[in-house]
């Protein structure tokens, strides 16, 4: 963890705080706050967030791959991302409602998968 550099972010880019056009992310609004730390644990926190909320559908997995590629992710930055994924997982497993932890079992193993 030592190694990890303390980058400034936005913390802030659920789902509520994006403008998409046709399947492409076009900004990000909603600035109150930002934040120094890993930004993977972060976005990977909206990622099991969406998928406890609404599942795995198109619309989370394109939200997703495309904030993957506008912050220019890595392939090793992916297995933190999806390590990242798994631990939050785990974490919404242990105190949310039943529907919201059926969404995330396959996602988990997803995310293993992918590590």
């Amino acid at each position: 963890i030592d190694s990890i550099p303390a980058t400034c972010f936005l913390d802030d880019i659920t789902g509520k705080n994006v403008i998409v056009d046709e399947g492409n992310l076009q900004g990000l609004i909603d600035f109150d706050g930002v934040c120094y730390g890993d930004p993977l644990w972060w976005m990977s926190l909206t990622w099991v967030g969406l998928v406890h909320d609404i599942g795995t559908d198109g619309n989370v997995q394109t939200y997703m791959e495309e904030l993957k590629n506008r912050w220019q992710i890595k392939p090793l930055e992916t297995k933190i991302l999806n390590l990242y994924c798994v631990l939050h997982a785990l974490n919404f497993i242990g105190f949310n409602f039943l529907d919201g932890r059926l969404r995330l079992i396959p996602a988990i193993k997803d995310w293993i998968h992918e590590a």
